[in-house]
């Protein structure tokens, strides 16, 4: 229960109800109880939210925001993402309840097969390189 001075206008939250029903009953021109506002409706709750429902699963290959290969996938009010390795993509999906169609998995490989050019895959390969002596050293104390 809140309560509210009214002569210098200070609320008290939470206070025991049972204080707080003697305290409005014995001194009723000094407290008066304060009705907490109501909790604001969250936008994903709202009446007049702007969130599609698709009927039928929409499935898109495209590229998140930060330039990896995506599968997006939105079926009710609900939008999946999977930006892994084209291996792991029909098992993600399966794990949602959904079956990834073959032409979209097949979407998916060429874009990502598309970003792995000669030079990325060299800079990847002397990358893994360093880290194995790395780790050898590490192992060797050096």
């Amino acid at each position: 229960m809140d309560i509210k001075v009214t002569s210098t206008g200070k609320t008290f939250y939470r206070i025991d109800p049972a204080l707080g029903a003697i305290l409005l009953e014995a001194l009723p021109s000094v407290f008066e109880r304060v009705e907490p506002a109501p909790k604001p409706v969250h936008v994903a709750n709202a009446a007049s939210a702007a969130i599609r429902n698709v009927a039928t699963p929409e499935w898109n290959v495209g590229k998140s925001p930060s330039g990896m290969p995506v599968i997006t996938l939105r079926s009710g009010r609900a939008e999946f993402s999977y930006p892994g390795s084209v291996q792991g993509a029909t098992a993600h999906f399966k794990l949602a309840g959904f079956e990834l169609p073959k032409d979209v998995l097949e979407r998916y490989q060429r874009l990502v097969e598309s970003q792995k050019n000669p030079e990325w895959l060299a800079e990847q390969a002397r990358n893994r390189r360093d880290d194995l002596e790395l780790a050898q050293r590490r192992a060797n104390g050096e």
